[in-house]
């Protein structure tokens, strides 16, 4: 049975939609809330974009519904736009449980 691991880096306004397109789908988000590296480093006076955006990464396994949620982000949430989110899978080759 192929699984994968769905990772999304997205704007911390997008999160509670992420969680709830997760948890519709019968799955259960792990989140994680961080900075940039260029608030770290004030880089975002240098280029002109704020450095102290927060993120949020939402990881959740799935199966093969990854691409679904790709889909989604792409068409619903607009992830092909500059700074909207990033999201991607690997696969997992091998766990239990």
């Amino acid at each position: 049975m192929s699984r994968k691991l769905l990772i999304a880096i997205i704007n911390e306004e997008k999160e509670q939609e992420v969680i709830k397109l997760f948890k519709k789908a019968d799955k259960h988000p792990v989140c994680l809330s961080g900075r940039g590296m260029a608030s770290v480093m004030n880089f975002g006076n240098l280029f002109n974009f704020p450095g102290d955006r927060r993120t949020a990464v939402i990881v959740s396994a799935s199966r093969e519904e990854a691409e679904s949620f790709l889909q989604y982000f792409r068409e619903k949430m607009n992830f092909d736009a500059p700074g909207e989110g990033i999201a991607f899978y690997i696969n997992i080759d091998g766990y239990i449980g």
